[in-house]
């Protein structure tokens, strides 16, 4: 499908750029959250960038075959922001922590991949 290994770079950077952006809002959005409210009913653009995350995670792994360890880490973030949607009962000052550090995995899978395309070579993308 795509045998220039420039354009495969470019694509991948694309899409890792992508993913961090929105990992970065997320990350952003659950440090600000302030009350189970803002845990629960999340906002659409908190919604769309999940959506966004998710479906560029799934477009890398079918476009690049190969997959890292660290490509699983946004896994543990996404169980983190769900939750206090699943706990619907639940209060507690430890929602919130889990919905602080684990939406770090989030930003933990990007950055770890530009920093590994950085380092990798031309030819083995």
């Amino acid at each position: 499908m795509m045998q220039n290994v420039k354009t495969r770079k470019v694509i991948h950077y694309v899409f890792l750029v992508l993913s961090l952006i929105a990992a970065v809002y997320l990350v952003g959005y659950y440090q600000a959250a302030e009350s189970m409210a803002d845990l629960r009913a999340l906002p659409n653009s908190v919604l769309i960038a999940v959506a966004i995350f998710i479906v560029l995670q799934l477009l890398k792994r079918f476009l690049f075959k190969r997959m890292y360890w660290f490509d699983w880490l946004y896994y543990f973030g996404l169980i983190a922001i769900l939750i206090p949607l699943l706990l619907k009962y639940e209060e507690g000052e430890w929602l919130h922590d889990v919905t602080d550090f684990g939406s770090l995995f989030l930003v933990l899978s990007p950055l770890m991949g530009i920093i590994m395309l950085l380092l990798k070579k031309e030819d083995t993308i």
